[in-house]
């Protein structure tokens, strides 16, 4: 295998077996909150998936693009922001795994995500001074 991928936090239920408290409708409405939440950072998570799949696609050629694509990481599951994981290449691959240890191609990696990220934040701050300008 070779390539890049992202990936945003996936799951096939509304609440998670075993993440909710037994007891009364108290923890049942704190944990259909909690999903929203995660529903709501997931449809951003989606967005900067998306800027990061691209500009990383634009610095190391569309050939190896593996998509986006969703998994139940723990590390993404309890973010409360847009949160993504990128897995830049396969460090096992014949020609692939060389090119991940090269400084200069970690540098166009890194620039490339930090300017997803730049994108990212430039039209989220955009959407907050529309919302704040128009209630």
């Amino acid at each position: 295998q070779s390539g890049f991928e992202t990936y945003v936090h996936g799951q096939g239920t509304l609440i998670e077996p075993g993440e909710r408290d037994p007891g009364g409708i108290d923890d049942g409405v704190r944990d259909i909150l909690a999903d929203l939440r995660r529903e709501a950072t997931l449809a951003e998570s989606a967005h900067l998936a998306a800027l990061v799949q691209r500009h990383v696609a634009g610095a190391l050629g569309p050939v190896g693009d593996r998509g986006i694509k969703r998994a139940p990481f723990d590390v993404l599951y309890e973010s409360r922001v847009p949160s993504v994981l990128v897995e830049v290449g396969f460090i096992d691959h014949a020609e692939e795994g060389p090119r991940m240890v090269d400084p200069d191609v970690q540098r166009i990696i890194a620039r490339a995500i930090a300017l997803a990220l730049v994108e990212f934040g430039s039209r989220r701050e955009a959407k907050r001074i529309i919302f704040a300008a128009h209630p």
